[in-house]
Parts: C-alpha cells; sequence; structure tokens
C-alpha cells in the first residue's frame, strides 16, 4: 500500500481505470446530484469496500461497473464534468472486493492510497510520477 501526495486527481484517475481489470467498480460519496447527472446505470448500495465515509450530512454515494461500455464515459465526461476536488468526498476503486485505489477528503494529502497488485503496480506509480500526475509517494504496508 502506498500514500501518493501531490496528485493531478483527474490525470490519475483518468490513466488509473485505463489500467484496472475489467469488472472493476469506482464508488463516488460527495455532493453529486446537484452538479452532475449520469448518463450510465449505476447502483446507490454500500457493498463490500464500496461504502459511505460521511456519516453526516448524508451524501450521495454512486457505484459503476467499470467495463468496455462505460470506461470512455467514466473516463470523459464523469471525471472531467463532476468536479472531482470540489463536489466528491471519497473515491475507492477496487475489483473483485479488493480495494486498489482510495482518496479521501477531496484528495486531501495523506488521505490518498494506492494499493499495487491485480496488474496494476509500481510501476505505474513510477510512470505517473514521471508525467508529473502525481508527486511523491511512500510504501506504507506490503
Amino acid at each position: 500500500m502506498y500514500v501518493i501526495h501531490g496528485i493531478k486527481a483527474r490525470d490519475f484517475l483518468q490513466a488509473l481505470l485505463q489500467q484496472v481489470p475489467v469488472g472493476s467498480k469506482i464508488s463516488l460519496e460527495g455532493e453529486l446530484t446537484a452538479h452532475f447527472t449520469p448518463k450510465i446505470s449505476f447502483s446507490t448500495l454500500e457493498e463490500g469496500i464500496y461504502i459511505r465515509n460521511t456519516l453526516a450530512p448524508r451524501q450521495d454515494f454512486w457505484v459503476f461497473e467499470i467495463d468496455e461500455s462505460s470506461l470512455s464515459y467514466l473516463s470523459g465526461e464523469l471525471l472531467t464534468q463532476i468536479g472531482i476536488r470540489k463536489h466528491v468526498l471519497h473515491i475507492h476503486i477496487g475489483y473483485a472486493g479488493e480495494l486498489i485505489f482510495a482518496a479521501y477528503d477531496k484528495f486531501g494529502e495523506e488521505h490518498v492510497v494506492f494499493k499495487a497488485g491485480l496488474g496494476v503496480g509500481e510501476d505505474f506509480l513510477k510512470k505517473m510520477k514521471q508525467k508529473g500526475v502525481i508527486g511523491e509517494y511512500e510504501l506504507i504496508s506490503r
């Protein structure tokens, strides 16, 4: 597990969505419906690693499956228009019940974690650092 510092949220998420296995999911929690209406199906149910992190006030909570038909929309229109740092408080991305990525408190410093594995490893972080999408990252657990 890595902590990521100095992240360009949208650029990082767009790249990460291209790397995660088909069948992965992304959950978004925040003040969403007042600012954006999704054009693809989603769930509002908490399940496994996709849970609300804010108890009060109750926030909107959306879970999308990442597949061939949703990938372009999620990495394009959704991420560019929803206001990742303004309206989204928490994001989880995972596969088969395993967390791959989490960002809390609007991508607050020390609140962005990445778990290498499932085909997305430290090489991905190195590439993102070389491109200037992230600053430093540090291993916090194996």
